[in-house]
């Protein structure tokens, strides 16, 4: 498998841009990622109950036809401005179907940004030719730009690999810097492979894919109304078709959660204000269920999360949000490792090195290791620091 800089560009018949409408100040505001032929598509949205109409517009599309074309707008969230946020997104699909001369349904539509503004309607329907215009294959990759919010950086990634007797690559790019919580997609997503398979074999693929990786990371524990994942196959790559119950459905899987993991690794260390990304890692939980609830009761805490970026080994706090969770655990039998460094057992703290502790708390990456000792399921979360740049950015972040 090798693996490229590269992002949604690289695997054969996709193109993007990005373009500056308005929204914002300067940056590139405004995306395109189309695909030559039409392509296979699966999405993972929100679960948040109140969310985006973009999310509705585009399962109905993705339901009617293949898709050839993602416009995406950063800085204006188009959310909660009833009926008008609604038709607003109906407007651009419809003029970029127009210009790119497909069906309506073969567009799709995502925002990220304010919550509640209305979209610059005129602006971006005037851009939209222009970004048509600028469609290409350059690695400079304007598009993934133009998805950012508070992001500090461009997140992409591709991997190549021999797949069902040819050469499938997967890309993918990724924004998301604050409102980072799972049980859907996290963040807006962009994935892209020429590789040929089965409609419900990508359905499948992506939902699990998501699973292991991207509902597996947390920032702050809020959960945005507008996250989405695309994956699109345009089958351009010729291979044998991928199906559910052949190896190299696996071999698929296999990149697809690389690509993904690498992608969420890259979004944690993006975070609002962050300095640290935390792993934290619970095993001999009862059930997955469980494992997975005390990960994220220890990712989730503010003072774990302080602590770190303090640089402050506080173990306690950990222990505490361990029992928090109230899931199944034998109390005497519990054990924390920061680093590889035991920590805590037996409900007391143990001898370690003071300094090599310190030495572990400075270091980019934190592990946190817990072992609950009543049962064999296990479960690893992905979080970063909570540090003072976060609270000026959000306090500070325009409504």
């Amino acid at each position: 498998m090798k693996v490229h800089k590269t992002g949604v560009t690289t695997p054969l018949g996709f193109k993007s841009s990005g373009v500056h409408c308005g929204i914002k100040m300067r940056k590139l505001d405004l995306g395109l990622l189309i695909s030559q032929v039409p392509a296979q598509v699966s999405a993972v949205f929100t679960t948040n109950k109140l969310y985006s109409p973009h999310i509705d517009i585009d399962k109905a599309n993705i339901k009617k036809s293949k898709t050839q074309a993602i416009v995406v707008n950063s800085g204006n969230a188009n959310c909660y401005n009833g009926k008008k946020g609604y038709d607003d997104a109906l407007s651009i699909i419809s003029k970029a179907a127009s210009i790119l001369k497909v069906k309506a349904s073969a567009v799709l539509f995502a925002s990220t940004g304010i919550i509640a503004k209305p979209l610059p309607l005129a602006l971006m329907n005037k851009k939209i030719p222009k970004l048509v215009k600028k469609l290409s294959k350059d690695v400079k990759d304007e598009f993934s730009h133009s998805i950012l919010t508070t992001d500090r950086e461009v997140k992409q990634l591709t991997v190549s690999s021999n797949i069902a007797g040819k050469q499938v690559s997967i890309g993918g790019c990724i924004k998301g810097a604050g409102m980072i919580c799972p049980d859907m997609a996290t963040t807006l997503c962009f994935l892209t492979t020429d590789a040929v398979i089965k409609k419900d074999a990508l359905k499948k693929v992506l939902h699990q894919a998501v699973a292991e990786t991207l509902n597996m990371l947390t920032v702050e524990g809020d959960m945005s109304p507008n996250d989405s994942v695309f994956l699109m196959a345009n089958g351009m790559a010729k291979n044998k078709a991928i199906e559910k119950t052949h190896k190299s459905y696996l071999q698929f899987k296999k990149a697809l959660v690389y690509v993904l993991m690498e992608l969420s690794k890259k979004l944690i260390l993006d975070a609002e204000g962050a300095t640290k990304l935390i792993k934290v890692h619970v095993k001999g939980a009862k059930t997955s269920k469980e494992a997975k609830k005390a990960a994220f009761s220890v990712a989730n805490s503010t003072l774990v999360k302080t602590a770190c970026y303090g640089e402050d080994p506080n173990w306690g706090r950990v222990v505490s949000a361990v029992g928090a969770s109230r899931v199944t655990l034998k109390p005497d039998k519990v054990e924390v490792s920061f680093d590889n460094i035991l920590v805590f057992k037996h409900m007391q703290p143990q001898k370690y090195d003071v300094n090599k502790l310190a030495r572990a708390f400075k270091k980019k990456e934190i592990d946190i290791n817990i072992n609950l000792h009543s049962g064999l399921k296990e479960a690893t979360v992905l979080t970063c620091d909570l540090s003072k740049k976060y609270i000026v950015i959000n306090a500070h972040y325009r409504t």
